[in-house]
This record gives structure tokens, sequence and C-alpha cells, in this order.
């Protein structure tokens, strides 16, 4: 951000800061206090002092939409997301481990010498060019290109310009992604079963392999129980042609309960008791690309488990979205 632009976010956060009485629904603060696992004091006071904050940095119009739909999935609106970009180097949320630079997907903005699709997939020394997405920066009154790119090709074009533009500063955007770290040594993570006892350790490394889905394995089965139900959701997600319709099939799992998050998002978490069944739909994912969509819109308050697919004509290995923190569900 230059200073001119500095200047204009600082006079967007004085005009918004108008409100000396200002007091926060009390909605607001139960989104930040399931956020971020604030009391009621804390979130009062850090929503105040974000909103009295008049050098905080503030997403532009067009990138908050291009952010919105996953994001307010989350739990998020705009002020609170903004607040977790503040704040993400120090706290984590609704994260069990790092995830490694092939789990990680970033946008990364298409200027100077990274200025095509096609520079990337030659730096990076990429089979395909990356995917181009249009999106806005801060101020900007046209519309910006960037590319979709995983933790692994940011590694590679960070080390080239470090070799041959060390001036230039390229502009990453991370896009946050439901956990997936199928293990290959144990069944987990798998909904409902706990890898660590003895009756769910397998007896060999072969009948692991034919007992479960791997981590790289495409096409591979999802059962969704909520908003990935939708067809026109999902349809947009995959980025299918408008005459296509992504075939759901009706199925149910074991092992799993429903939940409520924030009181009107659907949580899957362990179920508790024999005979858990959670009744829902059965989607075939054909590539990793297609997957990523799905983990982007479910955001890191999800992980990918494994489990079982019970539909009508036959039963499948394949996996799910389970809620990471039961602590933070009604």
């Amino acid at each position: 951000m230059d200073a001119l632009q500095a200047l204009e976010c600082m006079a967007a956060n004085v005009a918004d800061n108008d409100d000396l009485e200002f007091e926060p629904s009390d909605e607001t603060v139960e989104r930040w206090q399931h956020l971020f696992s604030y009391t009621k004091s804390e979130a009062i006071q850090r929503i105040k002092d974000q909103k009295s904050d008049v050098y905080r940095h503030r997403l532009s119009d067009d990138t908050w939409e291009l952010l919105r739909a996953k994001e307010e999935a989350a739990g998020f609106d705009r002020d609170s997301y903004e607040h977790w970009l503040s704040i993400k180097d120090q706290v984590t949320i609704a994260r069990p481990k790092k995830e490694s630079p092939t789990n990680s997907v970033y946008l990364v903005k298409l200027e100077a010498v990274l200025g095509s699709p096609e520079n990337i997939q030659a730096i990076a020394n990429l089979p395909h060019p990356p995917q181009v997405r249009h999106a806005s920066t801060e101020n900007e009154t046209e519309a910006a290109l960037f590319c979709r790119i995983d933790g692994i090709t940011r590694q590679a074009v960070g080390s080239w310009l470090s070799h041959h533009h060390p001036a230039f500063k390229p502009m990453f955007i991370p896009l946050k992604l439901a956990a997936k770290a199928l293990s290959a040594e144990s069944i987990s993570p798998t909904l409902g079963l706990e890898a660590t006892l003895p009756q769910h350790r397998p007896h060999s490394r072969t009948a692991l392999l034919n007992q479960q889905v791997s981590q790289d394995q495409y096409p591979v089965w999802y059962f969704f129980y909520g908003t990935l139900a939708e067809p026109s959701r999902l349809r947009s997600l995959q980025a299918l042609p408008d005459a296509e319709s992504p075939v759901l099939i009706p199925a149910k799992i074991h092992g799993g309960a429903m939940r409520r998050w924030a009181g009107k998002y659907k949580a899957l978490v362990d179920g508790t008791a024999t005979g858990d069944v959670v009744h829902g739909s059965a989607y075939e994912v054909l590539s990793k690309e297609r997957e990523d969509s799905l983990r982007q819109y479910e955001t890191p308050a999800y992980e990918v488990v494994r489990c079982t697919i019970v539909m009508a004509e036959k039963t499948v290995l394949g996996l799910t979205f389970r809620f990471v923190d039961a602590r933070m569900l009604d």
C-alpha cells in the first residue's frame, strides 16, 4: 500500500468512526466470541478498538465480494474477517496443525515479471498455466488478474524472484482451506473412530490400503450434509457448465452426529452413541482442483476425514468434512 492509498484508507476509517457512543450489537459480540474464543468483555473491547483504529487495514469492496461467500459461510462478517487478518500470525482458529505447502493455496497478482499465467508456468515448471481469477486490490478502480497457485508453486516463484528480481515484491493472498492430512500409516482421521485404539489398527499395510481412501486419490467420493448438497451452490463451486447438474445421490454415514455452529450452520462431529447415523448426499469429486474449491468453501473450521458412505445401490469408502473444535458449537 503506497502513501496515497494509506491516506485514503485512514480517511475511510475516520469516517467509519464518527459514532462516539458506538456499542456493538449482541449478534456481533457473539460472533467474535465464537470466532476468536474471547470472553464477552474481551470481544466488546476488541470490536471497539478496531473501530477506533484509524490506521487499520481495510479490504476493498471488490476484494471482500471475492471472499464474502466462503467467509460468511465460516461465520465471518467483513469486520471480523479484517480482525482475523490482523491477528492471524499470533492466533489460530480451529486449526489443529500447520498445513504443508501442498495443502496451501494462494492468489498471486499478475503484474510485472509475473504478468501472465504462462510466466508463472515457466518459472515454476508447471505442466499447465495456473487458473486465472478476477479480483480487485484496495482502491483499484479496475479488476486485477490473479492466478491460483499452491504453496509449492509459491515457494518456487519466491525462490526464482529472489535470484532474478530481488527488488520485486509479489502480492500473495492466502486462501484458507479445510485441512486434509490422511495418514498412510493408520486410519487417522476417520469419523467416529480413534485410530490409536488397538481394535482400529490394521493388521498389515496391504489391509490398510484396501480399507481407506488415500491422500491423493481421485476421483473420490464425498459425503455432504449441508449447503454443499445444494445443486446450484455445488455447480458454482465446481465451475460446472450451466447445462450440467452435479449428480448428488441420497446417502448416509455412521459414526457422526449433527450440531450447530453460530446458531445456523450445520457441523458434523464424531458421534457419541452406537448407531449414530447422518443422512445427506454422496458426490464424486473428480480432481484435486475441484476438491480444493470445496475445501476453500468449508474453511479451516472443518477438516477432511475418512468415512464409509452408504447409498441404495452401493457402499463406498469416502471422505467428509468434520468440524474441528466442538467447543465452539451450540
